[in-house]
């Protein structure tokens, strides 16, 4: 006594779309290099001037605005989550499409 229209969820159903497949191995592929780039380039800097100092300060320099404004970011955006102001700013790079998505003609 199975519903035939209720259907298990498959496992990595996402992957079964073309363009999520394309978007997926292309962010991969680009946080792989951003990754790369930033092993090659402490390296470099440690090549250079044989400093492990320079090179670990170089790291830190990288990652601390992000460890010290994430949290003010994230408590901002909590803040303002669904206000108009976020609604705006979300749909000012698509503004310029709108009259051809609602099929309107020049």
């Amino acid at each position: 006594m199975t519903d035939r229209s209720v259907q298990a969820p498959v496992a990595f159903a996402a992957l079964r779309h073309r363009s999520f497949r394309a978007y997926f191995l292309t962010s991969a592929a680009a946080m792989m290099a951003d990754n790369i780039e930033h092993v090659i380039s402490y390296w470099v800097m440690f090549e250079k001037f044989q400093s492990p100092a320079l090179a670990g300060f170089a790291v830190v320099s990288h990652w601390l605005p992000f460890l010290l404004f994430s949290v003010y970011s994230g408590a901002l955006a909590d803040r303002y989550a669904g206000t108009p102001e976020t609604g705006a700013a979300t749909a000012a790079p698509e503004a310029p499409a709108e009259p051809r998505r609602r099929g309107w003609r020049r």
